[in-house]
């Protein structure tokens, strides 16, 4: 009995022996796999910052040689470079509007599709609303530049100012003008409803239990009231994600400033950090201030999360 009590504990041993082994091969295959992501990603995505972080320390040009300057770079930054903390009011107005505008626009496209009635024709709608997506922003840019936005003066008539003048307004001077050009760089995209987010949006009301929305309607609840108490609710998962990537992306954000040439007048902080780097050969300028929008960056990402995660708990 106890011999064979014995043979059934050898077995069951050397069959967990056997399984570990297995389970310690396939670990070790699964690192192999991902191996050269880990190193491209270290490569491309880690080291940068690093050597930014290092050269903020330096004065460094892009033909010149590098040499330690210590927390120079930053002391200028704090004490003397008011432009740069000035455009912080610019990027705060552009990234406020756009989340405001652009997630307004997505929730209430998604929302139309959601309660059409006809799925071929919602279905129409999706892809063409879709395929904005696939046209570059560089090109939207220059079509709101050249043809949408021409200014007053401009010898040809754009399609905004021939808008205006319907209605018997003056036409206005748009990206041509320093009082004009904010307002231009946020209307540009108008109506903000192409793209993936309306999409993502879109999955958020399919994924609301048919019960609940049957529900609200024989409670009498209206389309807009449901909206606020039931679908926005529901869907604050993607709701937190566009306010996140939104103010990272929002923050970083230079394309307008740079395809227009005309950023001085609407400078954010990615523009001049840009301008101070490249135009003017500071880099070991550049970098600092590249690190101090980093530190911002994260900042508000934090304190985003922070809140939108009391009010989740809440």
């Amino acid at each position: 009995m106890r011999k064979d009590i014995a043979e059934t504990s050898g077995k069951v041993f050397a069959i967990k022996t056997k399984k570990k082994k297995q389970l310690g091969f396939r670990s070790a295959e699964g690192y192999l796999w991902i191996l050269p992501a880990c190193v491209m990603l270290l490569l491309f995505s880690y080291i940068p910052p690093i050597y930014a972080i290092i050269y903020s320390f330096t004065d460094w040009g892009i033909f010149e040689e590098v040499s330690f300057i210590g927390f120079e770079n930053y002391v200028t930054l704090f004490t003397n470079d008011s432009a740069f903390w000035s455009s912080f009011g610019n990027v705060a107005l552009f990234t406020i509007s756009g989340l405001l505008l652009g997630n307004i626009a997505a929730i209430g496209l998604s929302e139309m599709l959601y309660n059409m009635k006809n799925e071929k024709l919602a279905a129409f709608f999706r892809y063409a609303f879709m395929l904005i997506s696939i046209v570059p922003g560089v090109v939207s840019i220059l079509v709101w530049e050249k043809i949408i936005f021409l200014p007053a003066s401009s010898s040809l008539q754009g399609v905004a100012n021939a808008i205006l003048e319907l209605f018997g307004l003056k036409g206005l001077e748009w990206y041509a003008s320093t009082d004009t050009i904010k307002l231009s760089i946020i209307l540009t995209g108008f109506p903000f409803m192409g793209g993936t987010s309306f999409l993502i949006y879109l999955a958020g009301l399919q994924g609301i239990n048919v019960s609940v929305v049957e529900a609200s309607r024989l409670d009498g609840l209206s389309s807009f009231k449901r909206i606020i108490y039931i679908d926005l609710p529901l869907m604050k998962g993607q709701i937190k994600y566009f306010l996140l990537t939104g103010v990272i992306g929002g923050l970083q954000n230079y394309n307008m400033q740079l395809i227009l040439q005309n950023g001085n007048a609407a400078s954010v902080p990615g523009y001049y950090i840009y301008k101070m780097g490249i135009e003017y050969s500071e880099m070991g300028y550049a970098c600092a201030m590249g690190m101090v929008m980093f530190i911002v960056i994260l900042a508000l990402t934090l304190v985003n999360n922070f809140l939108l995660k009391n009010k989740e708990d809440a």
